[in-house]
């Protein structure tokens, strides 16, 4: 049931009790339940002010986090300004964004301990939390006191406090109560190593922006710096490595030899710096984010190899028996037990949010591997992986994304993708889908949109056909050592032709991406089948990439394939560049790339 009553300080608080079948569905709107309940008369007020009540009783799917009437009048009496009416209208509106979710009805059943699926409409992710008595906090600061309210056009929430963005950087973070005195020795750290200063940035103030095929409308994408940062507490690392202070820690690293020992700490080639930056990344991962790129299901456990800020190292995270697991060591392909460093199982110090990024607890010592040993195996990098830009925007694994326009001279959205267009613009698109539930969603199409002079010229011929690129797409660093180097492709009838080259050399003849390809395997086993098209440089997708169903891509299908660039000799670990340019006009498909030592091809299977 619900109750609602006063307490004796004048909150308003509504609690609801999920044992009864209470609420039923309502056939208004969000905007006008607001109206016709007097438990959201002050915030009806904010949404008439700021005029956002228009947008909530119109058609769309909404999520609403509404405050009481007494967390309303407690917000205006407590900000300098006093009152609704004093109140900027701008920065007031915001603030009622921030309280939004667009296209996407969100109930409590599907919360997690972490983030919710979907952004506000200011873009920032919103953060769940349970606390001791059970009761869900968003963003540290609204408790949930009434929920899961279905409207026509969407779901609210009702809470006990406007939720505010925390403007907070990631390395002021650690100066909040209970942080600072929890991570002294890694605050320090990052201070004194001068990190820190790396991470004050928020917001590219580039205008990055397209026009709308379908509109004609200016479309600005903003490109945000976020960051994720791994930290051992005070605690861990008196417990596990005698550590006491930064002294202590700075003998550690120069004893485990990540750098030179001689070099101040604030030198990028020092080992303290090293042993920090390998704790950065210039992404955001929340744990949920970690569960769903790590999800390989049925077939061992997933994995997904990143960089960090330390320059040439990668980072490898899986899921292992529900909790998150960096570096393990394994065989076969599963993690050996007790290996590797894990998240805290303390949830409050997992996905500790800040302006720009987040904080997640060690539960132990996060060493640098030898990178050429540790790293000597087969990995596939999901082409989203390496491109931060998608992950601080809130978009991998989230929503279909049209991005900025590439063309001659531009601004370039992505650091490690720099795309032309020979012609005209080029809009590349950000596309994933649910069903292909174990490839992790997505893909980055070029062409998807090809501008004319005039938009309105554009028509479905001009979109796909005539679209002519030139992409440069920097990859991983390759671990020292012999490689094959693969690209994972689809295929359909809007594409064209491209020369693929490896670090600016031609790898092979120029690669179709029409559905018409013939590989010369029909009629044929599947053994035969493999290894002719292995001997042609191409290979049928992995096995565990399958569909909603559990369908996987049989050998037979070439609408999914993997390239194969060559085979190459690395003397020295750095990222390297796979360039695709158009031979024949037509859209262009980038899912992934895989690296394999050579010795290790013969033994690898169908996956």
């Amino acid at each position: 049931m619900i109750l609602c009553f006063v307490l004796s300080a004048g909150l308003e608080s509504c609690f609801f009790d999920p044992g009864e079948n209470i609420y039923t569905k309502k056939l208004e709107t969000i905007g006008e339940f607001f109206e016709n309940d007097t438990i959201f008369e002050e915030f009806a007020k904010v949404l008439n002010e700021t005029k956002v009540m228009g947008m909530l009783k119109s058609y769309g799917e909404y999520t609403c986090f509404a405050p009481t009437n007494q967390a309303v009048r407690d917000f205006f009496a407590n900000s300098k300004f006093g009152s609704l009416e004093n109140f900027p209208i701008d920065s007031l509106k915001n603030i009622v964004l921030y309280q939004l979710i667009e296209n996407d009805a969100i109930q409590t059943v599907d919360f997690t301990s972490s983030r919710l699926r979907s952004n506000n409409m200011v873009n920032d992710q919103l953060q769940v939390r349970y606390d001791s008595l059970g009761d869900i906090v968003i963003n540290g600061m609204a408790r949930l006191l009434m929920w899961d309210m279905e409207l026509r056009n969407g779901v609210v929430h009702l809470t006990d406090a406007f939720m505010l963005p925390d403007t907070a950087t990631i390395d002021q973070k650690f100066e909040a109560e209970g942080l600072k005195e929890r991570f002294s020795i890694f605050n320090q750290a990052l201070k004194e190593t001068g990190i820190a200063r790396l991470m004050h940035k928020t917001e590219d103030q580039t205008e990055y922006s397209y026009y709308s095929v379908k509109t004609g409308a200016k479309v600005i994408i903003p490109r945000y710096y976020k960051f994720t940062i791994f930290a051992e507490s005070d605690s861990t690392y008196a417990r596990l490595a005698g550590i006491h202070s930064l002294d202590d820690l700075k003998q550690w690293c120069d004893n485990k030899a990540y750098g030179d020992p001689s070099l101040p700490i604030d030198d990028p080639q020092s080992s303290l710096y090293r042993y920090i930056a390998y704790h950065c990344l210039d992404r955001v991962y929340y744990k949920k984010d970690f569960e769903n790129y790590a999800r390989r299901d049925g077939f061992g456990d997933g994995y997904e190899v990143i960089e960090t800020m330390y320059p040439n190292t990668l980072l490898e995270y899986r899921k292992a028996k529900g909790r998150i697991v960096f570096n393990p060591e394994t065989r076969n392909d599963t993690i050996i037990e007790n290996t590797g460093t894990f998240l805290t199982t303390e949830s409050i110090y997992q996905d500790i949010k800040a302006g720009n990024g987040v904080i997640h607890e060690l539960d132990g010592m996060m060493e640098i591997p030898d990178q050429a040993s540790f790293f000597h195996k087969k990995m596939r990098f999901n082409i989203a992986s390496f491109l931060p830009e998608l992950m601080n925007y809130g978009a991998r694994g989230q929503k279909v994304l049209e991005l900025p326009d590439a063309r001659l001279g531009g601004p370039q959205y992505f650091e490690n993708m720099i795309i032309y267009g020979d012609a005209g613009f080029v809009l590349p698109r950000y596309d994933y889908t649910g069903s292909w539930i174990r490839h992790h969603w997505d893909e980055i199409l070029i062409g998807m949109g090809y501008q004319a002079e005039n938009w309105a010229q554009c028509n479905s011929a001009t979109e796909y056909a005539n679209t002519r690129y030139d992409v440069h797409l920097r990859i991983p660093p390759v671990p020292v050592g012999t490689w094959e180097i693969r690209f994972g492709f689809t295929t359909n009838q809007y594409r064209g032709m491209a020369q693929l080259y490896f670090d600016g050399i031609p790898a092979g003849v120029p690669l179709s991406f029409l559905p018409t390809e013939n590989y010369g395997i029909s009629g044929m086993d599947e053994q035969t089948a493999r290894k002719v098209l292995y001997n042609n440089g191409f290979m049928s997708f992995p096995t565990h990439i399958t569909d909603a169903s559990g369908n996987n891509t049989a050998y037979t299908r070439t609408d999914r394939m993997r390239r194969i660039l060559g085979v190459f000799s690395f003397s020295k670990m750095e990222p390297h560049v796979i360039r695709l340019k158009t031979v024949e006009p037509g859209q262009l498909s980038l899912n992934f790339v895989e690296y394999i030592p050579i010795e290790m091809v013969a033994e690898e299977g169908y996956d």
